[in-house]
This record gives C-alpha cells, sequence and structure tokens, in this order.
C-alpha cells in the first residue's frame, strides 16, 4: 500500500516564506505517520494571484530559494514531496524583455528532484494557460506548447511521467497542474498525452496528480467531482486532486479557495475528500489516505490527522467560536400595531437552493480571512431596517465578537419608524454596538451651503485684454439643460443655469438642487460622513452592503452607499440574499436574528417621500424576473448558452418564440410580471440601459467584492464606458413585435 497525503495549507499570496513554514510543517506531519507521498498545491509558495510581483526577480528568486530548501527536507526519509512553485530559464527572456518563468510542478524524493533525461527541465511545466475571467497566466508565464516549439520536440517529450521509489517498490505518478486536466474546457488534454505517452513506453500509470489552485465557485465542486470522476473511470487510474484554502485576489475580485483535495480510486468512486473551508485557521490541514495499490474496489482505510495550533509555531491569528447571543431585552418604541406592506415579488420561500449552505461557508470564510490579512478587527455597517444590511450585520456577527461590531442607523424625516425599530431589533439580536445618527440637520446644511454660496463667472481674457465679445461668440446661456442619471433611481433630472448676458462683467450664479440631488447628499452623508467618521474614531472600517442586482444596474449613490472597503455580497444576487437570510435564522442562529420584518418589508432607501416603505413603495425591480434577466447580461445561461452572455436581441428574440421562460428559468410565464409587450419592452431597454450606461463608471469605482460565481464584477467584465448598444436586428423585431395583430 501507498500512503497519500495532502498538504491542503492556507496560502499566502506573495509570502513565500510563510508558505514555506507552513509547508515544513505539514512535512514534518507527513514524516511522523510515515507518508510515501505528500502532494501540495499549484504555486503554493508564491501564491497564485499576486499580479505583477512576479515581475520583480528578488521575488522569484526567494520562490526558487525556498523551493531548494523544501527539496532539501526530504534527504534521508522516504518521503516524497510534490509542490507548485515558479520554474525560470535565465537564458531567456520573453518578447517583453522580463525573465522567462513556468508555472511549474516539482517533485522531489531523498534530497534530489525526480526528472526524466528527456525533460529539458527537472520540472513539469503548465501548459494549458488560462486566460479568462480573473485569470491572465499568459502575462507571466511560459507555456509548455511553446517551448515544445522552440525545442521541436512533443508536448509527450515535454511532459512525462515519473517513476518514484517507495518503501512499497517502484510507483509511477502522471503530474499536470490544475487546467491540464480540463478536458472539458480544452481541445487538447495534457493528462490523456501523458496517459497516452506511458502507454507506449510500456509504463503504467498508478496515480494521476493534479496540483491546482481552484477557488470556490458556486456549483465549483459538482464539477470538479464530475470531472475527475469521468477521467479515472476512462484511464482506470486513480486521480489525486490537491487544491488549497485561503483567500486570494486580483485587486477586485477576491477569490475564495475551498480546498476540497480529493482522491478518486480507479472507478472514479471517492476515496477520501478534504473538507472544505477549515473552521480553523492553521498553516497546514492534512487528510492521510491508505490506498491500496492491488485493490480497485473502495475497500480503502483512512487515517486521518491535523497539524493542531499547538503544534505549530506560525500562528498569525487565533481561531475561535463565536456564541450566538441572545438578547432578552425588548424594544420599547417599537410600534407593533405598524403592518408592514409585503414584497410583491414571490420568493420562493418554500425551499432553499442547495448550495447555501455551502455559500454562507464561503462568506463566512472569506470575510475570516480578509480580516486576518488585512488586521481589520472593528467593523460598521450603516442599518437601515432592511434585508441588505441585515444580512451584511448577521454574516459579521458569526466572525467578530459582538464588541468588535457597530450598527449604526442614519434617519431622515423619509425614514419610517418601522425600519428604524428593524434596525434596533437587528441589533439587540446580535448584541452589538447600536447608534442612531440622524442626518437631518447635516443634510440641511449641506444644501443651504450649496444653495447659498455664489459662483463667480469672471470675463474671458486673452493676451492679458479682456476679450470682446463678437455676434458670432456663444455670450449666453438661455434655459441649457444638463441630462443627469439619477443614481439612485436612474431617472432622467434637469439643472437650469442663469442667463448671462454681458460676459465682460463679473456675474454671479447660484446652484438649485433638485430632489435626486438631495437625496444623493442624504446618501453620501450617510457614508462619506457619518460611517467614514464612526470607523476612524474605532479604528476600523465600515461596509458596502450592495448586492449583484444593484451592482448591475447602478442601483446605488456613488460615494454614498457604494463605498466600503469591502462588498461581502456584492457577487450575491438579491433573491440569494433573501435564501442567505432566512438559512442563517432557521440553521445557522435557530432563531431570529435577521427580523422577520426586513426580509418581509419591501426594499427601498427611503430618500423621499415616493420611497414611503409604509406604503409599498420603493424598489421598482421585480427580483424573480429581473435576478434571472440582469444574470443573462452578466452571466449568460451555461445550460443553453455556455459563457454566452445575452443581449436584447437575444432576450426579444426569445419573447417572440415563446421560449423566454424557459431560457431564463423563470417559474411563471412573462404574462405574470407585464401587462403588455410594450411595458415587456420598455422594461428591458431601461435595464439594458442602466446596465451599461452609469453603472459601469459606478463598478470601476465599487469596492473589491468576495467571489462566488463564475462571471463577478471587476476584471472579469473588460467594461468600456460607452453607449449601450441595440443591434440592427433588434429595431427590426421591436418593431414587428409591436405591431404584430397576435400581440
Amino acid at each position: 500500500m501507498i500512503r497519500i497525503a495532502f498538504g491542503q495549507i492556507q496560502v499566502h499570496p506573495g509570502e513565500p516564506a510563510t508558505n514555506f513554514q507552513s509547508m515544513m510543517h505539514a512535512i514534518d506531519y507527513a514524516k511522523a505517520v510515515s507518508t510515501d507521498i505528500l502532494i501540495f498545491p499549484e504555486l503554493c509558495l508564491s501564491g497564485y494571484m499576486i499580479g505583477d510581483l512576479w515581475d520583480q526577480v528578488p521575488f522569484v528568486k526567494d520562490c526558487l530559494y525556498y523551493g531548494e530548501e523544501l527539496v532539501k527536507a526530504t534527504a534521508n526519509t522516504n518521503l516524497t514531496i510534490i509542490f507548485g512553485n515558479v520554474g525560470i530559464d535565465e537564458s531567456l527572456c520573453n518578447l517583453d524583455g522580463s525573465l522567462r518563468k513556468y508555472n511549474a510542478l516539482y517533485v522531489a524524493s531523498n534530497g534530489k528532484l525526480v526528472s526524466n533525461a528527456s525533460q529539458p527541465y527537472p520540472f513539469t511545466i503548465k501548459t494549458l494557460l488560462p486566460c479568462y475571467r480573473y485569470f491572465n497566466e499568459p502575462r507571466h508565464f511560459t507555456s509548455a506548447n511553446v517551448v515544445a516549439k522552440e525545442r521541436n520536440l512533443s508536448l509527450s517529450d515535454i511532459n512525462q511521467p515519473l517513476t518514484l521509489s517507495t518503501r512499497q517498490g517502484s510507483f509511477t505518478i502522471a503530474p499536470v497542474i490544475c487546467e491540464d486536466s480540463w478536458d472539458t474546457n480544452y481541445p487538447d488534454c495534457p493528462t490523456k498525452l501523458m496517459l497516452e505517452s506511458a502507454k507506449t513506453k510500456g509504463l503504467h500509470i498508478d496515480l494521476v496528480v493534479n496540483c491546482s489552485s481552484s477557488p470556490y465557485t458556486i456549483h465549483k465542486q459538482e464539477q470538479r467531482r464530475a470531472l475527475f470522476r469521468n477521467q479515472a473511470k476512462r484511464y482506470s487510474t486513480p486521480i489525486a486532486y490537491a487544491n488549497h484554502v485561503g483567500i486570494q485576489n486580483n485587486g477586485k475580485n477576491i477569490c475564495i479557495y475551498d480546498g476540497c483535495s480529493t482522491l478518486y480510486d480507479v472507478n472514479g468512486s471517492i476515496v477520501e475528500e478534504v473538507p472544505a473551508f477549515e473552521n480553523t485557521v492553521r498553516p497546514a490541514l492534512l487528510k492521510d489516505i491508505i490506498w491500496h495499490t492491488q485493490s480497485s474496489t473502495n475497500t480503502n482505510t483512512a487515517v486521518q490527522g491535523t497539524i493542531t495550533p499547538e503544534t505549530s509555531t506560525f500562528m498569525n491569528h487565533e481561531s475561535y467560536t463565536i456564541p450566538l447571543y441572545n438578547v432578552n431585552s425588548t424594544n420599547e418604541s417599537q410600534n407593533s400595531s405598524v403592518e408592514i406592506p409585503q414584497s410583491t415579488v414571490s420568493l420562493q420561500t418554500e425551499s432553499t437552493p442547495t448550495y447555501i449552505p455551502t455559500l454562507f461557508k464561503a462568506l463566512q470564510y472569506g470575510i475570516r480571512q480578509f480580516l486576518a490579512q488585512t488586521g481589520i478587527k472593528n467593523i460598521v455597517i450603516g442599518a437601515s431596517g432592511g434585508i441588505d444590511s441585515a444580512l451584511n450585520a448577521t454574516l459579521y456577527s458569526t466572525v467578530l465578537p459582538p464588541e468588535n461590531l457597530y450598527l449604526v442607523n442614519m434617519p431622515s424625516r423619509y425614514n419610517s419608524d418601522m425600519t428604524k425599530d428593524l434596525a434596533y431589533q437587528l441589533a439587540q439580536n446580535i448584541g452589538c454596538h447600536y447608534g442612531v445618527f440622524p442626518i437631518e440637520e447635516g443634510v440641511n446644511t449641506t444644501v443651504v451651503q450649496l444653495e447659498s454660496q455664489p459662483f463667480t463667472k469672471f470675463p474671458l481674457k486673452t493676451s492679458g485684454h479682456v476679450h470682446k465679445h463678437t455676434s458670432a461668440d456663444d455670450s449666453t446661456i438661455s434655459n441649457s439643460t444638463t441630462d443627469t442619471i439619477c443614481e439612485s433611481q436612474q431617472t432622467t433630472t434637469y439643472c437650469t443655469e442663469q442667463t448671462h448676458v454681458d460676459t465682460d462683467l463679473e456675474t454671479t450664479t447660484f446652484l438649485h438642487l433638485s430632489t435626486l440631488a438631495k437625496e444623493n447628499i442624504q446618501a453620501r452623508d450617510r457614508s462619506s460622513r457619518i460611517l467614514a467618521g464612526i470607523a476612524s474614531a474605532v479604528n476600523g472600517a465600515f461596509t458596502c452592503n450592495g448586492n449583484k442586482t444593484e451592482f448591475t444596474v447602478g442601483y446605488a449613490t456613488m460615494y454614498g452607499d457604494l463605498a466600503g472597503f469591502l462588498a461581502v455580497t456584492g457577487d450575491v444576487w438579491k433573491t440569494d440574499v433573501y435564501a442567505l437570510a432566512r438559512y442563517m435564522n432557521e440553521t445557522i442562529f435557530q432563531r431570529e436574528v435577521i427580523p422577520q420584518g426586513s426580509i418581509d418589508v419591501v426594499p427601498s432607501a427611503e430618500l423621499s417621500d415616493a420611497q414611503d416603505v409604509t406604503q409599498g413603495l420603493g424598489d421598482p425591480l421585480q427580483y424573480e424576473y429581473h435576478d434571472l434577466l440582469f444574470r443573462t447580461f452578466v452571466e449568460g445561461t451555461p445550460h443553453t448558452l455556455p459563457h454566452q452572455r445575452l443581449t436584447p436581441e437575444d432576450i426579444l428574440y426569445a419573447y417572440e418564440d415563446g421560449t423566454l421562460e424557459q431560457l431564463l428559468g423563470l417559474p411563471n410565464s412573462i404574462s405574470h410580471y407585464f401587462t403588455s409587450t410594450r411595458q415587456f419592452i420598455n422594461d428591458l431597454e431601461r435595464w439594458w440601459k442602466s446596465f451599461n450606461g452609469l453603472a459601469v463608471a459606478k463598478r470601476i469605482q465599487s469596492p473589491p467584492l468576495l467571489l462566488i460565481s463564475e462571471r463577478a464584477f471587476g476584471t472579469d467584465l473588460s467594461e468600456s464606458q460607452l453607449k449601450p448598444y441595440f443591434s440592427r436586428n433588434y429595431y427590426v423585431m421591436k418593431d414587428r413585435i409591436l405591431h404584430h395583430p397576435s400581440k
């Protein structure tokens, strides 16, 4: 039998010394339990998402130094280690003159690297370098395909199986890196080529080893299992998949790594799967597997072991479990007679989607790791009484002790007693700090100052002389208008400037703030003045409570509720916000921490009388429909058009064809949401214009977000600030549909 161990370590990006220490702890443990092969993830010494840190040669040299130290650690032992690290060729350079680098996989045994003489380097080179979504490996690394072409070799000559000497005898592995096994995504599969090459040489592959740096997204683990199960059965070869945990980012998208390292037998059955999102923060998490090489049946036994904090000298922060605080005090100011207007949208409350428990774990884990990396200990959250702020507050409450959490309600004359009471209830239920900071006075002061302070218009001077207007000069501004997109509701308002007749003289003008402008002043006052001020006072940071639905169409005020250090739910659709809220009450807390009223109330910014929640006024979005529509704009429909984002033309075609419900996955017919074809088309155009309009500028300036989907805002959508585009065919279809007698 061969004993295989997964070194599922927490990789700290850009910290090779830290990762080296974690790997050494893992190696020490593996030696103690007589492990034969210890497998680490892809680029585990350097970190995967480190941007242009790859261009710093001293950093690369440090990674190579620690790699050499790892090789030495296998001397005079029966342990073989497999780990990902950068590889270089100092005799070559890239087209931009930078050092030639490879995403490489090293195999070390008895103090030496294991390789084949036919390979150009003593490491395996990654072939398939991803350049999509938030991945951009070709920017830094050279593919094995390039090396093969340069040396007039085949890809099989470059990537060779390796034979190891173990206590049990010879053992042959096929080492591959991440995408090099993704035969469902690429026309070529280096794993297949390596197995075929081994077969031609009369070699039997005992184990395929895949070392990955694969971030979590919804349904990702199911995809991995399907891929490796099929490959194991197809090739009749066991597969060991090694992944790491922790968070890494590209500046905007913060990727959460779930681990889930897994060993599959020849039948594709799971022998052992390392748990995802380990609750305890530790340098290494090991799952020790005893695999019987002569058995193709799933009769394997397993020995499990972990490195505990007591055995490690490398502990940056302590892990703990947050108790579920139950505050029994009541809110005497609560008006229990107020009836909460219910949302008109069905949110399918009868069941929780199967991915919600894992989604909760991912968000919780991402928050914990991000706070640990940044050193932030106190969090300030604007608590409006609505569902978004309530969910964010409860998510943070599962990571931080209540004394480190500050909930802040910032009412104006437009905030109802009902939502203020809901915010109060939430703070009570969590047991955290709570403060009420009315914004009326501050907003009024700003409005008065802006409208009372004059602007002076000086005459134009040319060459030291006052410019004299001629008949051709545009000397007057009369009833001119500026088209301004509403930041909160995406409507149009107009500002009129005063008329100036004689520009040779100094003139003065005064601002007149529209209702919209005053609404946005409220939103900015809450974030940039109060929340930012409190965060500074408590030496912490304040959050952005926005969700993916709002980000899609710009439903946020720039420098207001769009501000914050992190958007935890920025990649979570509104319908999933509701699902998470119910799940946390029912399963995590097993009591009503998020007030039911916050779940039931109509979403609203409460910035004017037109958004009075007591009258059921507020957000015009129908989330059951619009979330699915917006998803096609951002993520596409993977089941029908893989990775293809849809346009109004696609939506209108499906509507005309009668297949829109199927395309979007709607639970109801389209007539359930719209009373007429014209209303449907107007709605489609409104949100397409918002998605491609000011919302782009807002997304560019939005906080980083925790990535939990295949396609998130940030660097995945390469957006230019252009006008919304409608195709010629769209206008033809629109005209035909609106004038069709059956519509």
